[in-house]
């Protein structure tokens, strides 16, 4: 067994070991010059709320000491470096830091930065990743958490306005990153948590003020990718050879789209609307090129399981939501879709038709709107970065009520909205007595993509 661990081990190559510290809080007895711990790995990685910036010698002190007994330290900045000062002064100290003779051979800053081991595949990302606090809690936040009273001019706003600017600093990294050839090891460090649950003792996660801490951005599968994005290319492959073959229209929506046309994303299934009715998909799919339909009541919906494996492992889910039901109220007629060349990961390169950008926005939208997952927020933020020229000409087909929702679950909504030309406050006013949209029934997804 030791020998087999030996063989993968030496297939995989070393892994730099990185030793992380947070929240020393040195500031508290002005422990910089006395607080000391072993070293246990060559990396060391200060995650945040070491101290304070306004004690500049001192925590300048502290990380000489560090650099001297690390062959690399990296610095991720916490709210409380910035208290005493104003948020650009307490950056300008930082860079101040990164540039002392004494530190800048083995301090590396990472304030939206990068760092690559020139001696391994690793990867660092980071960045304080400050929290997405709701519009409607900013008033409890400010008067709750000492950031809006100890760091000099700091308002709710602009913490959300960092959120979204880090956030998407983030993302595009690592859809840089995924998109490079060669394996790579990555470690995204921040001081603020993609998660909620389990960063936060239990009796204060449904405080008003926690998210001023903490934003969920991940959920219990953590930051990766849930399956293998050529193996949905796969299913996306068959399922355009069958379909094209049979004169279907078909397009590819949801957050597989997403990911097909630029995005970075968690994946899981192919969604695809289909010019036909349930039962025309089901005798024209079932049984070919691996695809096994699942019975399912609804009028407007089926799935289907696709493998090309003889014991039908690693099967994707395929959704289809069909143009044709009782009471089917619009049509896929004048819909443009586009025919995009995938890479599979056993069909090998091959095509498959996805909706234009903009349905899939509206789509995105609606997901948005109603409640989901964090993605959806990141989706149509991509979605507008990649093909703003496609999507603003056409904002005003769009539902003012799915807006005004998707604002109210989303607040970073708001700046991407109006950058298009939207009236967000018109659009929350429209919603302003509503919860939620009404329970989910048979052609709603049809009718926000479609309307």
């Amino acid at each position: 067994m030791e020998a087999l661990f030996n063989k993968v081990r030496q297939r995989l190559g070393p892994r730099p070991r990185v030793q992380i510290l947070s929240d020393l809080h040195l500031e508290v007895g002005q422990q910089y010059s006395t607080f000391t711990f072993p070293a246990t790995a060559p990396f060391l990685l200060l995650a945040g709320d070491i101290g304070r910036l306004i004690d500049y010698t001192a925590y300048c002190g502290f990380l000489e000491s560090q650099v001297a007994r690390y062959k690399q330290v990296f610095l991720v900045l916490g709210n409380h470096e910035f208290y005493g000062l104003d948020y650009e002064s307490g950056l300008a100290e930082a860079r101040r830091l990164a540039q002392e003779p004494s530190l800048r051979n083995g301090l590396m800053l990472l304030n939206c930065a990068r760092w690559d081991d020139p001696d391994s595949d690793l990867i660092i990302l980071g960045c304080t990743l400050w929290s997405a606090i709701p519009q409607d809690a900013y008033g409890v936040v400010e008067a709750k958490v000492n950031d809006f009273k100890k760091i000099n001019q700091w308002t709710a706003k602009q913490h959300n306005t960092i959120h979204l600017k880090e956030l998407s600093w983030i993302r595009e990294n690592v859809r840089l990153i995924t998109a490079a050839p060669g394996k790579k090891r990555l470690l995204i460090a921040t001081h603020h948590a993609p998660c909620i649950e389990g960063t936060s003792r239990p009796e204060h996660v449904s405080n008003p003020w926690t998210p001023a801490f903490a934003t969920d951005l991940v959920d219990q599968h953590g930051w990766e990718v849930t399956m293998l994005h050529q193996r949905l290319n796969d299913a996306a492959i068959a399922l355009h050879r069958v379909l094209d073959h049979e004169n279907i229209n078909i397009g590819i929506f949801g957050g597989y789209a997403v990911t097909a046309i630029g995005g970075v994303r968690e994946s899981k299934d192919v969604e695809c609307l289909a010019s036909v009715s349930k039962d025309q998909i089901i005798q024209i799919l079932n049984g070919k090129e691996g695809f096994a339909v699942i019975p399912q009541s609804r009028t407007d919906y089926v799935t289907f399981l696709w493998s090309n494996n003889p014991g039908r492992q690693n099967a994707v889910l395929v959704e289809m939501f069909c143009e044709r039901f009782p009471g089917a109220q619009f049509s896929m007629a004048g819909v443009p879709c586009n025919t995009v060349a995938i890479q599979g990961l056993t069909l090998g390169q091959g095509t498959s038709r996805f909706l234009d950008p903009f349905y899939i926005f509206k789509g995105k939208l609606r997901a948005a709107a109603t409640p989901s997952k964090f993605t959806d927020s990141a989706d149509l933020r991509m979605l507008v970065s990649r093909h703003e020229a496609i999507i603003r000409p056409r904002v005003g087909e769009l539902s003012i009520e799915y807006l005004g929702h998707a604002v109210k679950r989303y607040i970073e909504l708001g700046i991407l909205f109006e950058r298009l030309g939207i009236d967000v406050e018109a659009a929350k006013e429209a919603v302003k007595d509503v919860d939620q949209l009404p329970p989910p029934a048979p052609g709603d997804v049809q009718q926000g993509l479609l309307a």
